[in-house]
Order: structure tokens, then C-alpha cells, then sequence
């Protein structure tokens, strides 16, 4: 499914204009562009000086499915008082709405400053925040869902890899081999299903805020999806596993408070690694046909990118 999106067409009056007819929310003539590479969000103020947040999501990035499964995951995690921010309900009853081609949603703006997550007790307490997100998040699943695991995913990621032919032909079958041989090996690490529930997906430091009194708030869950707990955790660590132990320790310490931590969970980082290398392949593949794609990687695709790319991947697969 081609995720090229005519955002052009988001016109501030139209938005506006869905605003007002969907939410009754009668806004300032001001709409503030936020960075977003992939959805295009707006800021917007309504009559009484409140803030929202007014997102539209790419389209053929997500189905309506996978869209109400991650609203769905909002919803429970602010019923169970956990720091999310919910989508606003429209006047129809869903905090999805649609206008032509866009799927798109409403939240309300918070402010904060980006999680440093540096000290030992930072990271305990990001530890106890995620295990409390997941104590929420098995109860039910995502079937709709990207599922994180080699099978699940990775062979999905390189199929598409292939089909674009976007790989220099210089190094495509040694490219797709070391691909392969990594998932091949990788694959007897995710041979557990029951470990596998909703996750945050793509949890890092530019996606918690630090709220002082109030806390940490977890943001962006658009790529929410089943896999393997220390997903959500190991993107905080400062270097590799071995490397960190006391990190390490002091993020299971956090997420034990409200779940067993099985410590064995670690052996999948760097397989959870490479499978992330891989799908940030696939997703510039995907939107390389965007306006303005090539200003933000100007040498995607070159010869000299797909070197170093082999490169990386070769040492990637050392560490598995």
C-alpha cells in the first residue's frame, strides 16, 4: 500500500472547518505546524485559550483497524490512571474521525520537557512507569498490529526491501544474505508467544515528558504493537547490555515493582536491534517518493549509502 500523502489538501480553513463540525470545538484562526515527518499535526487553540492537539495520520501508513486498537490502548491506559494523553471523543462517540482520505484525531496539548533519563533513579522510575503500561497492556490484544519478532516482522521488512529494488545492485545479494542468516538465527529467541502483549512500540527519551509534580508522560503511540516486554526498555540504555549493568538493573527494579522481570528478556536486544535497523530501512524506502524526502536524506539510496549500510548490518550481526 503506497504511503504517499497529499497533505497539501489539509488547508487551515478545512481543518478548522472539521473541527468545529466534528468536535464543536470553535477555534482561533491559528494553526501552529508541529515536526512530524511522518503524520502532519497541528497546534490549535479553541475560544477559551485551550490547547489541543489535532493529528493527521499519513495515509496507507495505518488501516482504521490499527488505528482503533492503538486509541483503544489509550483509552485503557488513562482508565487505569496511567500519564497518556486520550483522544478526544467526537460528536459521533469515536475518537477517530475521518475527512476524505484522512483518518485524524484530536488531543489535548501538554506541555513538559524531554525525559533525560541519565541518573540510575530516573531510569527506576521509567522502569516502573513501563511495567505499569504493560500491566494494562496484556490484558487484551492487537490483532491488527505489526508483530515484533523475525517472522512476525523482519521477513516482511525485507521482502519490501526487495520488491522496491532499492538496494544498489553492487551489494544486494550479499545485503539480503547477511538479512537471511540474521533472521534465521534470531528466530529460536522468539519461540515464546505468551511473552508477547501490546507495547508502546517505539518508546525512547524524545517519547516521555518530564512533567515535574506530575511526573513522566508517555507520548506518540502510533507504532504500538505486540511484542516482547524489554522493547519498551532497552532504548534507554546508554550502550549494549554487557556494557550497563547498572542501568540495566535499575530499569528491572522499576518494572518489578509491577511485574516479574525475567532477565533472560535481555538476550533479545540486539536481535530487537537489528530488526529495528531494518524496519527504518523500510520505511525511508517507503517514503522516498515524498516532496521533501531526499533534503532530509540527500545520499539515501547512493552507492556509498548502501556501503555503509552493509557495513552497519554486518556489524549488527556480530552482536547476535
Amino acid at each position: 500500500m503506497s504511503e504517499t500523502a497529499n497533505f497539501e489538501k489539509l488547508s487551515p480553513l478545512l481543518i478548522l472547518d472539521e473541527l468545529s463540525a466534528q468536535y464543536g470545538l470553535e477555534c482561533q484562526p491559528l494553526l501552529t505546524p508541529f515536526n512530524s515527518y511522518v503524520n502532519r499535526v497541528f497546534g490549535v487553540k479553541d475560544s477559551d485559550s485551550r490547547s489541543w492537539i489535532v493529528k493527521f495520520y499519513r495515509p496507507g501508513r495505518w488501516s482504521e483497524q490499527t488505528l482503533h486498537e492503538e486509541h483503544l490502548f489509550l483509552m485503557e491506559a488513562g482508565e487505569a490512571d496511567l500519564p497518556v494523553v486520550q483522544p478526544l471523543v467526537n460528536r459521533e462517540g469515536n475518537t477517530l474521525s475521518r475527512s476524505g482520505e484522512f483518518f485524524w484525531a484530536v488531543f489535548e496539548q501538554k506541555g513538559g520537557r524531554t525525559f533525560e533519563g541519565e541518573s540510575l533513579e530516573d531510569l527506576r522510575r521509567l522502569g516502573n512507569l513501563v511495567g505499569r503500561l504493560h500491566t494494562a497492556a496484556a490484558r487484551r490484544g492487537c490483532p491488527h498490529r505489526l508483530v515484533l519478532t523475525p517472522q512476525g516482522c523482519g521477513d516482511t521488512f525485507a521482502d519490501e526491501l526487495w520488491d522496491a529494488g532499492v538496494v544498489h545492485p553492487d551489494f544486494r545479494t550479499e545485503f539480503f544474505d547477511v538479512i537471511d542468516t540474521a533472521l534465521n538465527r534470531m528466530e529460536p529467541l522468539f519461540t515464546d508467544k505468551t511473552l508477547l502483549h501490546r507495547l508502546h512500540g517505539d518508546l525512547h527519551r524524545g517519547n516521555v515528558l518530564e512533567r515535574g509534580e506530575e511526573g513522566l508522560l508517555l507520548m506518540d503511540f502510533d507504532d504500538m504493537l505486540l511484542g516482547p516486554p524489554v522493547q519498551d526498555l532497552w532504548m534507554f540504555l546508554p550502550d549494549r547490555v554487557e556494557n550497563c549493568p547498572e542501568q540495566v538493573t535499575a530499569l528491572e527494579e522499576g518494572y518489578a515493582v509491577w511485574r516479574p522481570f525475567d532477565r533472560s528478556w535481555w538476550k533479545l536486544v540486539e536481535p530487537l536491534r537489528f530488526l529495528r535497523n531494518l524496519y527504518f530501512l523500510t520505511w525511508c524506502s517507503r517514503q522516498r517518493s515524498d516532496k521533501g524526502f531526499y533534503t532530509q536524506f540527500p545520499d539515501w539510496g547512493s552507492r556509498a549509502f548502501w556501503i555503509k549500510e552493509l557495513e552497519d548490518l554486518k556489524e549488527q550481526f556480530k552482536h547476535l
